[in-house]
């Protein structure tokens, strides 16, 4: 059968042969009946990745292309995906990939679509504002960079974004490179973009279940803390200064999203793969708040050992203001050795308030609780030169409002 050469899909994979099988019992079926050639850039120790391809190979499936390159890194293949090489012929787009991941059908042919159209950058995502279609990249910066770190989301045009395939000798992103090579697809996307007057990029909607990941491989590496509290600042600092109104933005966007910074549960297993230690504390806090707004206080614990989450108030989901406020006020003291100055008649008039309008309790149940608010809204004042103290007061209040809320 004749593959169409407007687009190919580049698979990154290395020792993940039970994912690679996974994916294809899910998509092998519609990609080949959609003409679309995938690429398998196998660096693995072993060819169990080979196999399971060629198996598919001997059943009809001559659109999966195993590409050996053991001993390549991610950075490697990359190169090789910007500049063309390892593919069997020039294709209008390419759309790399991690192992793990696909679009559903429908996805699928909505990109084959786009592609007929001349656009420099087709986005899989969810449309920001119901807005299909961007010219300005700074605007596309704001509103996707973030996740523009998956490069499973992205198709390039190899005759705009990707012209001349120069990235691996232009000089512009030599020292980029050198200096935060964990997303080079950042470089490629948004200085290519930055290159093009006007660029055309058209988002595809990928709605309900628009991409599959396997479950088969995890997501937390070691290298994830250098890669997001160094080279992501990085990168993005280093990009053309058209996107520089949104590069904190972006960049506290992307590291602080739950399955990267933005959960205690992910610094804990860091801190068990022996990443994040007392010994690089400070290099871990150095720019940490450019990327999380997990307190200091709370990643000092983790590396000591000492965090416990009965005392950890940010793990409280919730959209109470007084919450909000009296848990920053609660890291701000943690975090800050200069005194605090803060008054607490507004928070007990809201608790009592709230106690007052409760139907869970009789009036002597709700002047018991009025009562030891009072006391506790009293000790935190009188606390104000012991942080330790006015931290636990804090906490206490906060579970006032919880139980009242219930």
């Amino acid at each position: 059968m004749e593959y169409s050469n407007l687009l190919a899909v580049i698979s990154l994979t290395h020792n993940h042969p039970e994912t690679i099988e996974d994916v294809l019992e899910h998509c092998a079926e519609y990609y080949k009946r959609a003409g679309v050639e995938i690429y398998f850039f196998d660096s693995s120790d072993d060819d169990q990745t080979k196999d399971i391809i060629e198996d598919y190979r001997s059943r009809g499936y001559d659109n999966l292309i195993h590409v050996p390159l053991r001993g390549n890194t991610v950075e490697d293949k990359l190169d090789m995906v910007y500049s063309g090489r390892g593919l069997n012929k020039v294709y209008k787009y390419v759309w790399p990939t991690k192992d793990r991941a696909l679009v559903s059908e429908r996805v699928l042919k909505e990109v084959i679509e786009a592609a007929k159209n001349e656009y420099d950058i087709i986005y899989t995502d969810n449309p920001v504002d119901g807005k299909a279609e961007y010219t300005d990249p700074a605007e596309f910066y704001r509103d996707y960079a973030a996740f523009v770190t998956s490069i499973n989301l992205t198709v390039y045009n190899t005759t705009t974004i990707l012209k001349n395939n120069t990235f691996t000798e232009d000089e512009r992103y030599i020292d980029i490179r050198k200096n935060a090579y964990s997303f080079p697809q950042i470089v490629v996307t948004f200085e290519g973009l930055a290159d093009i007057p006007e660029p055309r990029i058209r988002i595809v909607d990928i709605y309900d279940t628009g991409i599959y990941m396997s479950a088969k491989s995890s997501t937390i590496s070691p290298h994830s803390l250098v890669s997001w509290k160094d080279h992501w600042i990085y990168v993005n600092d280093s990009l053309s200064e058209i996107y520089d109104n949104y590069k904190g933005k972006v960049i506290k966007e992307a590291a602080s999203l739950p399955w990267i910074l933005g959960e205690v549960s992910v610094l804990l297993e860091l801190k068990e793969q022996g990443v994040i230690t007392q010994d690089n504390l400070s290099w871990v806090l150095e720019g940490w708040e450019r990327i999380s707004d997990i307190p200091k206080s709370v990643v000092i614990a983790i590396a000591k050992g000492e965090y416990d989450q009965c005392h950890d108030l940010n793990i409280i989901k919730t959209d109470d203001k007084l919450i909000k406020l009296l848990t920053r006020v609660s890291n701000l003291i943690k975090d800050s050795d200069e005194r605090v100055d803060i008054s607490f008649d507004s928070t007990m008039s809201y608790i009592i308030d709230m106690i007052n309008a409760s139907k869970k309790f009789d009036i002597n149940a709700k002047a018991i609780i009025a009562g030891s608010v009072k006391d506790c809204v009293e000790e935190a004042q009188d606390s104000l030169e012991n942080r330790e103290k006015l931290a636990e007061c804090l906490q206490r209040l906060i579970v006032f409002i919880l139980l009242l809320k219930e």
